[in-house]
């Protein structure tokens, strides 16, 4: 299902070196660790609808409280902001406006959607070409060049949701034994703090159909990402968590999380 994309924001207001400490000297050891400095990646993962946007948003403001302007950055595969800017371009070089959908489809998108929609075998390699090489840019140079500087980084979907997105739109392409999907496995960012919310299936789309999307998927694809998400989670050691849970207890464990990788040793690059 594609998700409207949003561009990569950098938070306003004090870098981590001009923050103020909150507490002073009696400031928990986790506190005064994540007050210190030093850089984090936060990934933030899971099926659509299972609330990573309420997660995020609720700790960019737990983050600003400790004194941390993070940098908030959203990633679908082939929907970041510089590949919609360069069709957008394309689509006023052939005289073709935006396309606006209003409502609900009536029925669901074929599946796999994302391949179908590709009527060349020459286009669709291209489009996965480009895709593969904005998401090494991001997750192998800026992602890890923030963390060197210092910045706390949440990543709203991250390398697993582009995985996940891979295998279930374009199973026949074996995208991921591609030279450019193991590079970017390889390469990518290690988080710091990687978690994953899961929802059951019927939840997924019930919510979905709630929102008013145009597209929407079948209860079975709904089903196939959700076991894609498990596999992968387990595959890149990524803490599953239960969408269902209430948002206010979700945020206290997300935050106990970013607390320990505040102590932790840094993570690997």
């Amino acid at each position: 299902m594609r998700a409207q994309p949003e561009a990569t924001r950098v938070a306003a207001g004090a870098g981590a070196s001009g923050a103020r400490p909150v507490g002073g000297a009696e400031r928990p050891a986790a506190l005064r660790g994540l007050a210190s400095g030093r850089g984090l990646v936060i990934a933030l993962s899971g099926v659509d609808c299972a609330g990573k946007s309420t997660q995020r948003e609720r700790l960019t403001r737990w983050l600003h409280a400790q004194g941390r302007a993070p940098v908030l950055l959203w990633t679908r595969a082939g929907y970041t902001p510089a590949l919609e800017a360069l069709k957008t371009l394309a689509r006023r070089v052939r005289g073709r406006g935006g396309r606006t959908r209003a409502g609900v489809a009536a029925r669901p998108g074929g599946y796999p959607r994302r391949a179908a929609d590709f009527a060349s075998p020459c286009t669709r390699w291209l489009w996965l070409g480009a895709a593969l090489l904005e998401l090494l840019w991001l997750y192998a140079v800026r992602v890890r060049l923030w963390r060197a500087l210092g910045r706390v980084v949440i990543c709203d979907r991250h390398l697993l949701d582009c995985l996940v997105d891979l295998r279930v739109n374009f199973p026949a392409q074996r995208v991921e034994r591609r030279w450019l999907c193991r590079a970017l496995r390889r390469c990518a960012a290690r988080p710091d703090v990687a978690l994953c919310l899961l929802i059951p299936p019927e939840l997924s789309l019930e919510r979905a159909r709630d929102k008013g999307r145009f597209h929407w998927e079948t209860l079975e694809v709904h089903g196939r990402r959700r076991e894609a998400y498990a596999t992968l989670c387990a595959e890149l050691q990524v803490q599953v968590l239960d969408g269902t849970r209430p948002a206010p207890e979700l945020a206290r464990e997300v935050e106990r999380a970013v607390r320990a990788a505040a102590q932790a040793p840094p993570a690997a690059t």
